[in-house]
C-alpha cells in the first residue's frame, strides 16, 4: 500500500503581536506584523538625520555667503570659516550617526534575536533574514525622513545664528537649506542605515538555527576580532597623541592641534571595549556586598552581566570624556593662547553633539533593558514587590553604573587636558576648571538616575499577571 505524500503548504508566520490582536478582537492591519522593538530606530535614525542635515545646511551657507570687502566684517567673519567649521562638523556628525544607527539597529536586532532564529529554523535563507531587517530599517527611515529634515533646518539655522553673535560668521549670512543638504543628507544617512543592517544581521546568518535559539537572548557575544582591534588602535592612537602634545609640542600653539581629537580617541577606545572595561570599573561594586534590601540587589543586577552594564555606563563615558575634554581644551585655548574663535566654537558644537547622541543612546539602552527584565519585574511584584522598592533598585542600579562611566570619562578628559596644559602652560591645574567639572560629573550620574525609573514607572500601570504575559 502506498504511503500518500504529503505536500508542505506555505502559512504565514504568526508574530505575537498578531496574536495579541486577534486576542483583543482587533482586525489586522499593515501594521500588525510590525515588530514593536523596531521602534526604537525611529529616534536615531530622525536624530542623525537631522544633525547631518543641521550640518550639511551650514556648509551651503558657507558656500553661498556673500563676500565680505575690506571693512565689511571682523577677522575670519567670512564664508570660509563656516565652510571649514560645517565640514568638520559633517564629518562627527556622520560618524555620531553612524554610531547611533548602529546601536540602534543592533539593539532591535537582539530584541528579535528569537523571532529570527525560529525563521532560520524553518528555512528562512541569510538573504531573507537581510532583507526583512533591512525593510524594518528602511521603513523607520521613510517615517523620520521628513521630521528629521525640518529638525535639521531647525538646529542649524539656530547654530547659525549662534555663529553670527559671535563673529564666526559674516553678519546677515541668511541659512540656506537647499539641494546640497537633501543630496548629503539622503545619501549619507541611506548608506548609514543599510550598512548598520547589513552588519547587525550578519551574525545571524552566519551561525546555525541551534546556535542562534541557544544564544538568544543570553548577550553574551559583545566583541569580535575587528572590534577589540579597533579599540585597541583607537587607544594607542590617543596615547601617541597626548604623548606627543607633552613632548614635541611643549611651548608650542600647534599642541592644540595634536591635543584635541586626543578625547576623542580615547572616549572611542573605551566604548569599543566597553564591556570588558565596564567589568573592570565594577569590580569593586561587588565589594558592597549582596542581599535582599536596595543595594544588594542593584549591585547583584550591575555585575551580572557586563554586556548589559556596558551600555549604561559607555554612554556616559563617551559623554563626559568628549564634552568635558573639548571643554576644558576650548577654555584653556581661549585664555592662555587666543585661539581663533571658529576653533573654539567648534568645540563646543562637537560638545554638544556628543552630548546629545550619548544621551539619546543611553534612553535606548535603559528602554531595552527595561524590555528584557519586565518578566524579572512582574514576577517581583507578583510576590510583593512594591512601586517605591522597584524604583529605588533601578535608580541604585544606574547611578551606580553612571557613576563608573563617569570616572571612566573623567580619566579620558584629563589623559587630554592634563599634557595640553603642560605643554601649553607648564602647569595642569587652570582657572574655572572644577566649576565645569563637578557640573558636568553631576548631570552625568543624576540624568541616568532619573531616565531609568522612566521604564518602570510606564510597566506599573498594567496589572502584574498581564505584564508577565506579555513578557518576552
Amino acid at each position: 500500500m502506498s504511503t500518500p505524500v504529503s505536500t508542505p503548504v506555505s502559512t504565514p508566520v504568526s508574530t505575537p503581536v498578531d496574536a495579541a490582536d486577534r486576542a483583543a478582537g482587533r482586525p489586522p492591519t499593515p501594521w500588525s506584523s510590525w515588530p514593536r522593538s523596531s521602534t526604537g530606530l525611529l529616534a536615531p535614525l530622525g536624530c542623525g538625520t537631522a544633525v547631518v542635515a543641521a550640518c550639511a545646511g551650514l556648509l551651503e551657507s558657507g558656500i553661498r555667503a556673500p563676500v565680505r570687502t575690506h571693512g565689511d566684517g571682523g577677522p575670519g567673519a567670512d564664508g570660509a570659516a563656516l565652510v571649514a567649521l560645517a565640514a568638520s562638523l559633517g564629518g562627527f556628525a556622520v560618524l555620531m550617526a553612524v554610531l547611533l544607527v548602529a546601536g540602534a539597529v543592533g539593539t532591535s536586532v537582539r530584541a528579535q534575536g528569537r523571532e529570527l532564529a525560529l525563521l532560520r529554523c524553518v528555512a528562512a535563507t541569510p538573504r531573507r533574514i537581510h532583507r526583512t531587517v533591512r525593510a524594518q530599517v528602511l521603513q523607520c527611515l521613510l517615517l523620520v525622513a521628513v521630521p528629521g529634515l525640518l529638525l535639521g533646518r531647525v538646529l542649524g539655522a539656530g547654530a547659525l545664528s549662534l555663529l553670527t553673535a559671535h563673529g564666526v560668521a559674516p553678519a546677515g549670512t541668511p541659512y540656506r537649506s537647499g539641494w546640497l543638504p537633501l543630496v548629503v543628507t539622503g545619501g549619507s544617512v541611506l548608506v548609514v542605515a543599510v550598512a548598520a543592517a547589513w552588519s547587525a544581521t550578519r551574525p545571524l546568518v552566519r551561525s546555525s538555527p541551534a546556535a542562534l535559539l541557544a544564544a538568544a537572548g543570553t548577550g553574551r557575544r559583545w566583541a569580535g576580532p575587528g572590534r577589540v582591534g579597533a579599540g585597541l588602535v583607537l587607544l594607542a592612537g590617543g596615547a601617541a597623541l597626548s604623548t606627543v602634545t607633552a613632548t614635541v609640542f611643549r611651548g608650542d600653539p600647534l599642541a592644540a592641534a595634536t591635543a584635541g581629537p586626543a578625547p576623542i580617541a580615547w572616549a572611542g577606545g573605551l566604548a569599543l571595549l566597553g564591556p570588558a572595561v565596564t567589568a573592570v570599573l565594577t569590580a569593586p561594586v561587588r565589594l558592597l556586598g549582596r542581599g535582599p534590601g536596595v543595594l544588594g540587589s542593584a549591585v547583584a543586577r550591575t555585575t551580572a552581566s557586563s554586556v548589559e552594564s556596558a551600555a549604561i555606563a559607555v554612554p556616559v563615558l563617551v559623554a563626559v570624556g568628549t564634552s568635558l575634554g573639548t571643554l576644558l581644551l576650548g577654555s584653556t585655548s581661549s585664555a592662555l593662547t587666543g585661539a581663533d574663535p571658529v576653533n573654539t566654537w567648534a568645540g563646543y558644537l562637537l560638545a554638544a553633539l556628543v552630548v546629545g547622541c550619548s544621551t539619546l543612546h543611553l534612553v535606548n539602552s535603559l528602554a531595552e533593558a527595561a524590555a528584557l527584565r519586565q518578566r524579572q519585574t512582574a514576577l517581583l511584584r507578583i510576590v510583593g514587590a512594591g512601586p517605591g522598592w522597584l524604583l529605588r533598585v533601578d535608580a541604585v542600579h544606574a547611578t551606580v553604573l553612571a557613576a563608573c562611566g563617569a570616572l571612566a570619562g573623567l580619566a579620558v578628559a584629563a589623559a587630554a587636558v592634563v599634557p595640553y596644559r603642560l605643554a601649553v602652560t607648564g602647569r595642569v591645574s587652570g582657572t574655572g576648571s572644577w566649576e565645569v567639572v563637578l557640573v558636568v560629573l553631576g548631570a552625568a550620574v543624576l540624568l541616568p538616575a532619573v531616565l531609568s525609573t522612566v521604564p518602570t514607572l510606564l510597566s506599573l500601570r498594567e496589572p502584574a499577571v498581564r505584564r508577565l504575559a506579555r513578557a518576552r
